[in-house]
């Protein structure tokens, strides 16, 4: 096995690849791009509205999973009670190696919000995330769980109290300046917050760390996920309180078990699993491998696909519904899908 550095939405560097890694990556880029090409298949049936929706929850928590797992494997070392000089250093180089890669991400991100794609850019919050991983990164593993379980916790009541302010102090939101642009990226997206983000990361280097090679732990964690989806995703079905507060504690309920539920199973099925499954389920994955090492470039490249496509619709509306009908709306869906895959 060669050692191969990776610049990605989850990437730091790299000690080799982990088919799991790179199938659950892929499928991530895959849900993501699924979900911002869905706007053009209005109205979508109602089946396909559905899986739409599954993949458009998915892919942002499941992002910032595998940061933490990719960590997780890639890390010099885990947290210890004795560190030498050497490793110090490696932690040290690290920790800037981290840092550089969220300022990249943040720095792709503001520059993908120049023109306008109808996609909520999520490359500056997982660049933030990543920022506010670096002093955590070689805690123990029971530290990050504890945290992790205290974000989700608290951070969706913070957040939900965030947005009431904002109703009665817009100047929180806007104009944009540094400091509404970090209130943006940590707490008061609408689409996506760090804070929440965080807690992923930090349950991806806990299951990096402690569940990855272990048949038993990641079908438990696949089991204890379902559990605590099912639930969530009744009360959400209902639309009863709080379903529509974007980071509020019935959309971390719900998205948290589905991004950990969906890793487990990949990485159970493709690095865990006995001989005859993993051969199976590895075939079936195998198409999205690549697409999971190339995940930074197909995220760019979709999203200047879409500024595309928008500047090219009716100036006076750039989401007129004649390109959202059927057969328009599907072939550009489908076209755009199959595009970023090849």
């Amino acid at each position: 096995m060669h050692t191969q550095r990776q610049i990605g939405l989850p990437g730091l560097a790299g000690h080799g690849r982990v088919f799991a890694i790179d199938a659950a990556r892929g499928f991530a880029i895959f849900a993501m791009v699924v979900a911002h090409t869905a706007p053009y298949l209005r109205p979508a049936p109602k089946a396909i509205g559905s899986v739409e929706g599954l993949l458009n929850d998915v892919a942002a928590p499941l992002f910032a999973l595998i940061i933490g797992v990719t960590i997780a494997r890639t890390a010099p070392s885990q947290a210890g009670a004795s560190v030498g000089i050497d490793a110090r250093a490696g932690r040290r180089a690290y920790r800037w190696q981290t840092g550089k890669k969220g300022l990249i991400l943040i720095a792709l991100g503001l520059a993908l919000t120049l023109a306008p794609s109808g996609v909520v850019v999520v490359l500056q919050y997982l660049g933030v995330t990543m920022l506010l991983l670096i002093p955590l990164l070689f805690l123990r593993t029971r530290a990050l769980l504890a945290l992790a379980a205290g974000l989700i916790v608290i951070a969706p009541g913070i957040i939900t109290v965030g947005r009431e302010l904002v109703l009665v102090m817009p100047a929180l939101q806007y104009p944009a300046t540094p400091f509404t642009m970090l209130l943006d990226w940590t707490v008061l997206g609408r689409s996506y917050q760090a804070v929440i983000l965080l807690s992923m990361a930090l349950l991806g280097i806990a299951i990096g760390r402690a569940a990855l090679d272990t048949s038993r732990v990641l079908v438990t964690v696949l089991v204890v996920s379902v559990v605590a989806f099912l639930p969530a995703q009744v009360w959400a079905t209902l639309d009863l309180p709080g379903t529509t507060v974007r980071g509020g504690y019935v959309e971390v309920l719900r998205e948290t078990p589905l991004a950990v539920g969906t890793f487990a199973f990949i990485a159970w099925a493709t690095h865990a699993a006995r001989d005859r499954v993993r051969r199976v389920s590895r075939a079936v994955f195998a198409p999205i491998v690549p697409q999971g090492r190339m995940a930074l470039s197909i995220y760019v490249f979709h999203v200047v696909l879409l500024m595309g496509v928008v500047a090219v619709q009716a100036p006076q509306n750039p989401w007129v519904a004649a390109w959202m009908t059927w057969p328009r709306g599907a072939l550009i869906q489908v076209g755009l899908v199959v595009l970023c895959a090849v």
